[in-house]
């Protein structure tokens, strides 16, 4: 069994420690703020090992070799996972973060994939750790936790260092203030005009009249051009718009910045849920006006519809990975409001059948 260790530290604000953190190469933070009580943020740096793929081709990164190589990128991070797997003492445990981009769906379903790649970005590009931060921003405390993979003479020297680093910090945490530098959009671009959008719906809704598709995930890009630190932008975005998981990872070629309100997959121990979310309308702010909408949102038939057709879909595809009669829907319609918009959503989950693995869920 691999060592944990865990330290309480004294509270100090997410957004001061990625202010501190957030432009060391392979740094993140993710938010978990799924109610008053649950409302964690989840910070690391200083990976031991780096995972990224595109297409079949993988590179994994050690502390002292790159090893580069071809094979089924969910098949090989699998037995990552199993190399490294821990007891699961805690909410959160150190391990994997990073992402499964939406092009990883042509390495899993076998479809034409007619777009153009120009970003070039990994399919997979997951950060492996030693050490977290964990903050409690309810019971206001920091947990960081270590584990021992590498031995116990190299684990202690480890945890001298980051130490030490934990000690710089908190003597500069409390005069931290998270700079506020010139923020400035020039110019927005679409990679497609009015018209080529409205060509594009009633292509879409031919294909669906005629059977062919059942939903499509019909999405443009938006180009900014200005200057603005991409920290900064983070915040901005949380301010504007609170979602209950959010993140912003450092992959030193790039960073990504994500703000989402809807669970995709959440396992814990041999349960899987799922959370899809459709219909969507505006809060207003007035309410008696916002009352009218909410009426509105429940009401409606293409919203309902559209659905419970996506909650067929997710029964169907946990029906392949759990156990016979344990898919259940929890909550078929929900109402549910963030600071911007309310949404309604469904909740499925089912009881995962032996030797489910990653591979198999994703």
């Amino acid at each position: 069994m691999k060592d944990i260790l865990v330290e309480e530290l004294p509270y100090s604000r997410p957004e001061n420690f990625l202010y501190f953190i957030y432009q060391f190469p392979f740094s993140f933070l993710m938010n978990f703020n799924l109610t008053k009580k649950e409302n964690y943020t989840i910070c690391g740096f200083e990976p031991f090992m780096i995972f990224k793929s595109k297409k079949e081709n993988i590179e994994v990164r050690g502390k002292n070799e790159i090893a580069k190589y071809k094979g089924s990128p969910l098949n090989e991070l699998q037995k990552i996972f199993n190399q490294f797997n821990l007891p699961l003492n805690y909410f959160f445990l150190p391990g994997g973060f990073g992402y499964l981009s939406y092009d990883l769906g042509w390495q899993i379903e076998s479809l034409p994939n007619i777009g153009i790649d120009d970003l070039k970005l990994p399919d997979i590009f997951i950060c492996f750790y030693d050490k977290i931060f964990v903050f409690d921003n309810f019971k206001k405390k920091i947990m960081v936790i270590w584990c021992n993979f590498e031995g116990k003479m190299a684990f202690e020297k480890k945890i001298n260092k980051i130490k030490k680093f934990l000690n710089r910090y908190f003597e500069k945490s409390f005069s931290l203030k998270p700079n506020n530098p010139k923020f400035f959009v020039e110019k927005i671009n679409s990679n497609m005009d009015y018209s080529q959008y409205i060509s594009a719906i009633k292509k879409i809704r031919n294909y669906i009249k005629e059977g062919d598709v059942y939903q499509i995930n019909f999405s443009h890009r938006f180009e900014i051009k200005g200057f603005y630190e991409p920290y900064q932008l983070f915040y901005r975005l949380q301010k504007i718009n609170p979602t209950p998981y959010s993140a912003f990872f450092n992959f030193d070629d790039f960073i990504l910045i994500s703000n989402s309100p809807e669970l995709f997959l959440k396992k814990e121990g041999k349960k899987i849920i799922t959370k899809p979310m459709k219909g969507t309308r505006k809060v207003i702010g007035n309410i008696t006006i916002d009352k009218k909408i909410k009426e509105e949102l429940l009401s409606s038939e293409k919203d309902r519809a559209e659905l419970i057709m996506i909650v067929d879909l997710e029964r169907n595809d946990l029906g392949k990975i759990c156990e016979y009669g344990t898919v259940k829907v929890k909550k078929l319609i929900n109402l549910e409001k963030y600071k911007t918009v309310y949404q309604t959503t469904s909740t499925i989950e089912g009881i995962l059948k032996e030797g489910i693995n990653l591979e198999n869920i994703i």
